[in-house]
């Protein structure tokens, strides 16, 4: 079948950086479990720091700056307007079967355009990968948080399934919300490479890997990690990201004379390559939705530490079962859970081997036919 005689799936997503991006190349794989269909891809803003090697994507603009906070500006209402007209015409051009739309900007256009008469009507599924009610809560005036969950409320159920990355985000879609429950399905994000059960040597390489803003938390982490290392002077921390507050983390590092313990690194393009090179995964948000970045190190055997945030880490790491959490902005228990680990031995390899047990429940070939699984059902 040639690709004019192929069905279209759209997907929609605001940026491709971060763990949208690896999210948008697994969705991809659905070609080969479903041949009669292309998928095309819409996206907002174009990359900062990911390299871009997927076929049929378009960007709405060259520019990479995105807001932080939500706004009625009349400024960004325009380039809201700007947005809809842009993927109205896509959609428009492309007439899609399905439409596969990625969390809460893309989700309300999507959704106010699907308002309007279709000549064909797609399927339309919406994804929410973030903490829909505390996104909106941390980025919105009370004004904008009313009207927010108005429209979340009553657009996202003129959608045919409404997806999200963890169970407790389903049920916050549920009760908090009012989306129709027959409506709501969980698909967590998943991994493809798992790696080998780890032993404690003697380096002391921590890592984390997260865009730079603020719900990441780095100045409870930078301040963890000098104080571990009054006990443990060897110790280092690796910072792979890149974002609107590196400037930030900088000067953080530079007030606590942390500069021999915390090390920022940028953006890398394969994350695992240095999680396979480092001894420890630590995680301190104190906001997510999921924490795809958790399970990437759990599939490399590094034992985790996270701090322990409603929904996504919590649930990854089922409670402290699969790795330790340590309570929200709170320096000194994370410190100590670092030293634990790194003089541990028994326990380092226990929560390896732990890290590797949970990494096989989240795997991207279950994600992936789930999805397939989800498009033919809502074709029915």
């Amino acid at each position: 079948m040639n690709n004019l005689q192929k069905k279209q799936l759209v997907i929609v997503i605001n940026n491709i950086d971060g763990g949208t991006g690896t999210y948008l190349k697994q969705l991809y794989r659905l070609q080969e479990l479903m041949p009669g269909y292309k998928i095309r891809t819409l996206c907002i803003h174009a990359p900062q720091y990911r390299s871009n090697d997927l076929p049929n994507i378009s960007f709405f603009q060259n520019d990479s700056m995105q807001q932080e906070k939500f706004s009625l500006r009349i400024v960004t209402i325009q380039k809201y307007f700007r947005v809809a007209m842009w993927l109205q015409r896509q959609l428009k051009s492309h007439s899609p079967e399905y439409i596969i739309s990625v969390d809460i900007y893309c989700n309300i256009l999507v959704a106010l355009l699907y308002l309007f008469p279709f000549n064909n009507r797609p399927k339309l599924i919406l994804t929410t990968h973030i903490n829909l009610k505390e996104n909106i809560r941390h980025r919105s005036s009370r004004l904008l948080q009313s009207i927010l969950k108005t429209l979340v409320s009553n657009l996202y159920n003129v959608a045919d399934k409404v997806v999200a990355v963890s169970s407790d985000i389903t049920k916050q879609h549920i009760t908090y919300f009012g989306i129709d429950k027959t409506k709501c399905i969980t698909i967590p994000n998943g991994v493809r490479t798992v790696g080998v059960s780890r032993v404690r040597n003697h380096t002391y390489r921590l890592v984390t890997a997260a865009r730079l803003v603020s719900q990441k938390d780095f100045s409870t982490l930078i301040s963890a990690v000098k104080l571990a290392a009054m006990t443990i002077p060897e110790i280092q921390l690796f910072i792979y990201g890149d974002g609107p507050e590196r400037t930030k983390t900088e000067r953080m590092i530079e007030e606590n004379t942390a500069n021999d313990s915390v090390v920022m690194k940028g953006w890398t393009q394969n994350v695992l390559r240095e999680f396979d090179n480092a001894d420890v995964f630590i995680f301190s948000s104190h906001r997510e939705g999921f924490g795809y970045v958790i399970v990437e190190a759990m599939s490399q055997g590094l034992p985790v530490i996270s701090t322990d945030t409603p929904h996504g880490p919590a649930e990854i790491l089922n409670k402290g079962e699969f790795g330790i959490l340590v309570p929200m902005k709170n320096p000194k228990a994370m410190s100590d859970a670092i030293i634990a680990l790194c003089t541990d031995a028994e326990k380092y390899s226990y929560y390896s081997n732990k890290s590797l047990q949970r990494a096989s429940f989240y795997s991207e070939d279950a994600m992936v036919q789930a999805y397939c699984h989800l498009l033919q059902e809502t074709s029915k």
